[in-house]
């Protein structure tokens, strides 16, 4: 180690002073150059105004060479120095409105490669005649359109960094160069720990003054020496604090502060290095100021003031991500608070500084040079979207406090209204409200008792925010239908969560009537909107929104107030309005809504197994047990009406799939029915019971067939092009079933031939003209239908033959 030490003190130190003297030493060659230039430009102008005497194109001429030769060795001046080009002189006379002539300089004025400014232009010839009498001849041989004047040539990679890399390598040379030469003083024992932190100090005000005398003459190298300097405060007051223990956590803190503030001053006159030392420094003093019981408020309190200092520097600057650091430091220092040992007591001041950190930034950002750009814009949602997630993290690691759940709403709202003035950041909306929702997952998973009225206000606030405010919000919007789609989705998954939650709860409420009033107000809020569609902008969405949220949410409410057979009732009724508002109202997704609460029908009549113990779990119905007047003329009878009534309605707006799928429902809930209906009436009160009797598998198979024959025959008399293909189709599928039920049930499972069952008394009329004889006219008949129904074609042949050949075998076992 103190070969290395030796090393940079005699090796590196004195490459670093060399580099910063040669860059001293070139910034004042490069002042010399441009002050001779400028004496060869004065008595240019003047051997040139003694010309203009004589006036004409001579004068006009010579005055564009003149200006042409000035902003060539201005470039060449600023090149060399670093500088923006000085503007032309306002001595230059001008000529009139009308623009000079080009003139083509002689190869002579032209600059050798390699050579100076002050010598590409040499001096006139003495002769002032024959320089006038040269000039008409360029000003003949030139084009009469005027002249762009010349652009600045490109600096290249090469030049930039030969120009400024060896500054800051020097800088840095003489940093590492002063800390290992203290070290190596340390380890030798020459200077004690007080005299060392004052001599560090001093070295770096030393070179911060030396970056001030030399910040107008060499721009760069006063760049760097800041920049060492901040960097020695830094190391020296750490030292101070933390290696020595000269200082108290509270005096280091301020001395800490003291040189983040002049890192962060500086940086307006030295430039973006600087001021990025400061933000280091400045996020890095608390870590380094360490005290055995951390308190949130002097920390968050420092954070808050540094960002402000940050930011102002930022938007002067214009350095975006000098911003974007700034609030990355920020939130991490939340995050990493949050991750420690907390009480309580942190919310209120972490709350409120998150919310002073998103507002400064917005602040900041807003309007500032550059920051209107799409990537400024990017920028500030990606700011309002991580101080959103870490309040999130926040309320989640204090138990769910409702004053965490305070600065979350503000938040969201503030991600709600940052959504609805930049159509870019709709996205935040959205973000906004599913983060309320996952919260509130969260938080209902392992909800005590005592906790459900907090619960239910949260959820009523959450619910107010997000789904009113963004309905409101889309008054004006770019794209409405947006907004009111998130307020419809929010209503939807803040109510089932409230409802998930609380519902199995000690808190009693009524549910299936909060559901009715949130569709209600849904209805109430679409009229003004239906009453002026034609009028307000991207009505249909809207109207589309809020019909899904009303019929979603009387949806819900049927099954919360609502039991067994009433549900399918209920629904299947609110399918055909659905379908019926849909053309009434011009909205397509209505119907679709229709289309599945008529499939969530249809699964629970037709696939649901406990249908089978309806009555015997206690059915409303006041004719329970009847064998006729049960509970399946209301449970199938309306069901099966509300989707024929579905079908034709779909019919009429030309919605001819919607129609055939609510037809065919209709038919499998005819044939489930009837089923069930024919068990009931052998079996009152036990519709699990298996079929026992022939006369049952008789009466079974002729409703089937007479089913199937009235849909062919209504089918057959249909209206010229009207089409009922779940008719046609229907009344096919439900012979078919017919006759295979007979062959399987009354010609084997229950034949008299070897199970001896009781047939009746009467010679002709008795259960075997029921099971075998009337299957089989109606076999006939529904062959004959089909007959007519499809005439020649090969797969009806097929069919028919196979009901003949069902008759024929119940007519023999007849």
């Amino acid at each position: 180690m103190e070969c290395l030490a030796a090393f940079v003190v005699l090796l590196v130190l004195p490459l670093a002073v060399a580099g910063v003297l040669l860059g001293w030493r070139a910034s004042r060659v490069a002042k010399r150059v441009e002050r001779e230039a400028g004496a060869e430009l004065g008595r240019l102008r003047e051997r040139l105004s003694a010309l203009e005497a004589g006036g004409g194109e001579v004068a006009r001429a010579a005055s564009v060479a003149a200006r042409a030769a000035d902003s060539a060795i201005d470039s060449s001046v600023a090149d060399w120095s670093g500088a923006a080009p000085t503007p032309a002189s306002p001595a230059t006379p001008a000529y009139g409105t009308s623009p000079p002539p080009t003139v083509e300089l002689p190869a002579s004025t032209a600059p050798e490669p390699g050579g100076s400014a002050a010598t590409a232009f040499p001096p006139p010839p003495p002769q002032d005649a024959d320089r006038a009498a040269a000039l008409p001849a360029a000003v003949a041989a030139s084009s009469p359109v005027p002249a762009a004047p010349p652009a600045a040539p490109r600096v290249s990679l090469e030049e930039r960094l030969g120009a400024r890399l060896p500054v800051w390598i020097g800088a840095a040379a003489l940093v590492l160069a002063v800390g290992f030469l203290v070290k190596y003083s340390f380890d030798r024992g020459w200077i004690g720990p007080t005299v060392r932190v004052l001599l560090g100090t001093g070295f770096g005000l030393a070179l911060l003054g030396a970056g001030e005398m030399l910040r107008r003459s060499a721009a760069r190298v006063a760049q760097g020496l800041a920049a060492a300097g901040v960097a020695v405060l830094f190391v020296v007051q750490w030292a101070a604090l933390e290696l020595y223990e000269l200082v108290s956590p509270g005096t280091g803190f301020v001395l800490l502060a003291a040189t983040t503030a002049l890192a962060v001053a500086l940086s307006l006159r030295h430039g973006a290095i600087v001021a990025l030392l400061g933000l280091v420094g400045g996020f890095l003093t608390p870590a380094l100021v360490a005290t055995p019981d951390p308190d949130p408020r002097p920390l968050f309190a420092w954070l808050l003031l540094l960002q402000v200092g940050l930011l102002a520097v930022s938007r002067r600057r214009s350095w975006s991500w000098l911003a974007a650091l700034n609030l990355m430091a920020a939130l991490g220092w939340t995050v990493a608070w949050l991750a420690g040992e907390r009480t309580t007591g942190d919310v209120p001041w972490i709350g409120a500084f998150l919310v002073a950190t998103l507002a400064a930034f917005l602040l900041a950002t807003q309007g500032a040079p550059g920051g209107s750009g799409r990537a400024g814009v990017w920028l500030r949602g990606a700011a309002a979207a991580g101080t959103l997630l870490v309040c999130g993290l926040l309320a989640s690691t204090s138990s769910f406090s409702l004053l965490s759940w305070g600065y979350l709403l503000l938040l969201a709202a503030g991600c709600l209204v940052l959504g609805r003035l930049r159509s870019d950041l709709e996205g935040l909306a959205w973000l906004a409200a599913a983060l309320l929702v996952v919260l509130l997952g969260v938080w209902g998973a392992d909800l005590q008792p005592a906790g459900e009225p907090a619960f239910l206000g949260v959820a009523a606030a959450a619910l107010s925010l997000s789904a009113g405010g963004a309905w409101l919000l889309r008054r004006g919007a770019a794209r409405p239908a947006r907004w009111a789609a998130l307020a419809a989705t929010s209503t939807l998954a803040i109510d089932l969560l409230a409802y998930a939650t609380l519902a199995s709860g000690e808190l009693e409420l009524p549910w299936g009537a909060l559901q009715l009033a949130l569709a209600g107000a849904w209805v109430l809020l679409a009229l003004p909107v239906w009453k002026r569609r034609g009028e307000i902008p991207g009505a249909e969405g809207m109207l589309t929104a809020a019909a899904v949220a009303a019929a979603t949410l009387a949806a819900l409410a049927v099954p919360i107030e609502l039991e067994r057979e009433w549900i399918g009732v209920a629904w299947a009724l609110e399918a055909a309005a659905l379908v019926w508002l849909s053309g009434r109202l011009a909205l397509p997704l209505l119907a679709r809504l229709g289309a599945g609460l008529g499939a969530l029908v249809a699964a629970r009549l037709l696939l649901n197994p406990f249908v089978l113990r309806y009555e015997a779990a206690g059915s409303t119905w006041p004719a329970a047990g009847n064998p006729v007047l049960s509970w399946l003329l209301h449970g199938y009878g309306v069901p099966l009406a509300a989707f024929v009534a579905a079908a034709a309605l779909a019919r009429q707006q030309g919605r001819w799939r919607l129609a055939t799928g609510f037809g065919g429902g209709a038919v499998a809930l005819a044939v489930v029915g009837s089923a069930l209906s024919v068990r009931q009436a052998f079996h009152p009160g036990a519709l699990e019971a298996w079929p026992t009797a022939l006369a049952e598998w008789g009466a079974l198979t002729v409703v089937w067939l007479l089913l199937a024959t009235g849909l062919l025959a209504v089918a057959l008399h249909r209206e010229p092009g009207q089409r009922l293909p779940e008719l046609r189709w229907g009344g096919a599928a439900v012979a078919t079933l017919a006759a295979g039920q007979a062959l399987l049930g009354q010609s084997l499972a229950a034949n008299p031939a070897w199970t001896h069952l009781d047939v009746g008394a009467l010679p002709v009329v008795n259960a075997l003209l029921l099971a075998f004889g009337a299957p089989a006219v109606l076999l006939v008949t529904a062959q004959r239908f089909e007959a007519r129904l499809a005439g020649a074609a090969s797969w009806s042949r097929l069919l028919r033959r196979a009901w003949g050949a069902a008759g024929l075998v119940l007519l023999f076992l007849l």
